[in-house]
């Protein structure tokens, strides 16, 4: 063979080193979630975000409003005489005396029963409507035959004829229908009377819990004693029912004890020590612990906590959101949860009155900075221009205008947060069921739907509230009760276009109940829709709220709400501060939210830009 004809070599590629292995500490790589494409297109819309800077700042307003505007001060250091020498006085003259006389009230009260003294009105009111009725009628026939032969006999016309009379009138056969309802009334006597003995014993409390607070240790220390043995009078069931020497003898026993506590209390006696006291805090309720706890979190170990997780990589994205929501939410439950165990004492202290008039002397005095109450009156300021002491005016009847507005955004937020929880609720079961079983299922609910659009939604809310009381309550249920049909049409047409998913095929072809199919793997996909239709359905509710309360409908007095103060400025045209800035306030709100709807709808549409 030849050189010219020897096979050529055919070099051999170079073998690549085997990539060095991860690092075990190393932590994976994280893609973009849907949530930060949406935040990243929503950043972009500049009206969305302002829009959502002046929500969070009307949130925080409406939050924050028992610590911005409150005839409360903050704290303040001193004594306060004048309103020890009150509260010893209501203890010593109308709680301990109501406590000590309820047994013989009682009796008194049994006697006039059984003597029939008592007028017919008192029967009337004693009794439900059901029980009234078997006996009305007979009674109604008998006052129209007095009338017609006394027309001058104004008592039976007023109902204050008594009892004895009607017997007389009646005769034996009428009254013993009568007769069966007058000892069941005579038989709640004894109950009335247990809660009045509770109520006095509770004045009690209160009255020597506020005078210890302000004496010395040593003094104070024995007030709990004295309530101790009120308590065990009140624990003994047979009080209310004591008479004759039994009751003698438990009455001196109370008053020694009322000597014994009236000669360890006399404010002629006693040194006050001044002290540190906080109204304003003390007359929060679990609400408003609740949801300073949230605001505080937000501003304080939220951020902290999303910096430290944020660094947590290896942990999964749905743990990380757990615990964040749990550092959200468990804090103000718990302080809502302290709060409904001690709840805020009642207390009809003014506190800036006694100030005022130096019976409260105080050494430090710290006032919010609107130093009103909402239903703090100034009879010599109806009516008010705007000044730099009322920053927006006052109403007819001198009550402070941002005061008002403060507390009023609180109540209008509310009814539109709570009525699309309620509706939310309400559609994404009912969406979420039409959606996913389909058949049967789906043609019934998409008829109740159809069936509900039939009635225009304002005059549906205002057909029911004109049948229920009048409150805040009422109103968020009403509106949350007719408001569903877009949420679960919204997530019915969700649910029947993820639900041939590949990831819903395999949950179902491995067994998953459908419950956690629902809940767990199709809705959190589907939420987009309904967070853009629940920013509009809370702009839609803060409006009917204030269409109904400027009905008379709503909310009312001594509460308020934006569409209420709008209600009372109809009668008050030349102030027009309180037209302007109630109706300014809903605009704001309103637009506010619609804005930010439209900034969620072109942030989670499928055809934007990623």
């Amino acid at each position: 063979m030849t050189p010219s004809s020897a096979p050529l070599a055919v070099p051999t590629p170079p073998v690549p080193p085997a990539p060095a292995p991860a690092s075990a500490a190393e932590p994976p790589i994280e893609g973009k979630s849907y949530w930060d494409v949406v935040w990243r297109q929503l950043r972009k819309d500049k009206p969305a975000l302002v829009a959502g800077a002046i929500l969070v700042l009307l949130g925080l307003s409406a939050i924050l409003a028992p610590l911005l505007a409150n005839d409360k001060p903050y704290w303040f250091t001193g004594t306060m005489p004048g309103l020890y020498q009150n509260q010893f006085l209501d203890w010593k003259d109308a709680a301990h005396n109501e406590f000590v006389e309820t047994p013989a009230a009682l009796a008194r009260a049994q006697a006039t029963w059984d003597k029939l003294g008592v007028p017919l009105m008192q029967l009337k009111t004693r009794l439900r409507v059901e029980d009234w009725r078997s006996a009305g009628e007979l009674l109604d026939a008998k006052k129209k035959e007095i009338e017609t032969k006394r027309p001058n006999d104004f008592k039976w016309k007023n109902d204050d004829v008594s009892l004895a009379e009607v017997k007389k009138e009646l005769g034996p056969a009428d009254w013993a229908t009568v007769e069966p309802l007058v000892r069941r009334a005579a038989d709640g006597l004894e109950g009335e009377y247990r809660l009045r003995l509770t109520r006095s014993l509770r004045g009690i409390e209160l009255a020597l819990t506020f005078l210890a607070e302000q004496l010395r240790p040593g003094v104070a220390g024995e007030v709990p004693g004295l309530l101790a043995e009120y308590r065990a009078v009140a624990a003994d069931g047979d009080f209310v029912r004591l008479r004759g020497d039994a009751y003698e003898a438990a009455r001196t026993r109370l008053a020694q004890l009322g000597d014994r506590a009236a000669a360890l209390l006399d404010p002629e006696k006693v040194d006050l020590v001044p002290a540190t006291y906080y109204p304003l805090f003390r007359s929060l309720t679990a609400i408003d612990f609740f949801s300073l706890a949230f605001v505080a979190g937000c501003f304080t170990w939220l951020p902290a906590t999303w910096r430290w997780l944020s660094g947590r990589r290896r942990l999964p994205r749905e743990r990380r959101a757990r615990i964040l929501l749990a550092l959200a939410f468990l804090p103000p439950l718990a302080a809502a949860g302290l709060r409904l165990l001690h709840g805020p004492p009642f207390e009809s202290i003014d506190y800036k009155r006694a100030h005022e008039e130096k019976e409260i002397v105080a050494s430090a005095w710290h006032m919010p900075p609107i130093p009103f109450g909402f239903n703090e009156a100034h009879q010599s300021e109806t009516s008010h221009r705007p000044t730099s002491t009322y920053y927006l005016g006052t109403d007819e009847t001198g009550r402070d205008l941002l005061t008002r507005m403060l507390w009023g955004g609180r109540v209008s937020l509310s009814v539109g947060f709570v009525a699309v929880g309620i509706y939310s609720g309400i559609g994404i079961l009912l969406g979420a069921l039409a959606g996913y079983f389909r058949g049967w299922v789906d043609m019934l609910i998409s008829r109740l739907i159809e069936w509900m659009m039939c009635f225009p939604t304002f005059f549906l809310v205002l057909a029911a509230v004109a049948f229920l009381p009048p409150n805040i309550f009422n109103i968020m249920l009403v509106i949350g009760l007719t408001g569903w049909t877009t949420e679960a049409r919204l997530v019915r047409g969700e649910f029947l276009r993820l639900s041939g998913e590949d990831f819903v095929l395999a949950a179902r072809a491995v067994g998953v109940p459908a419950w956690r199919i629902i809940f767990v793997h199709v809705l959190p996909n589907g939420l987009a829709p309904l967070l853009v239709a629940a920013s509009f359905g809370v702009a839609g509710a803060i409006l009917t709220e204030s269409s109904l309360s400027f009905l008379g409908f709503g909310v009312q007095i001594p509460d308020s709400s934006w569409g209420s103060i709008l209600s009372a400025a109809r009668e008050n045209f030349h102030a027009w501060w309180l037209i302007l800035f109630p109706g300014l306030a809903i605009f704001v709100t309103v637009t506010a939210f619609n804005l930010l709807g439209e900034g969620l709808r072109d942030a989670t549409d499928p055809r934007m830009k990623v």
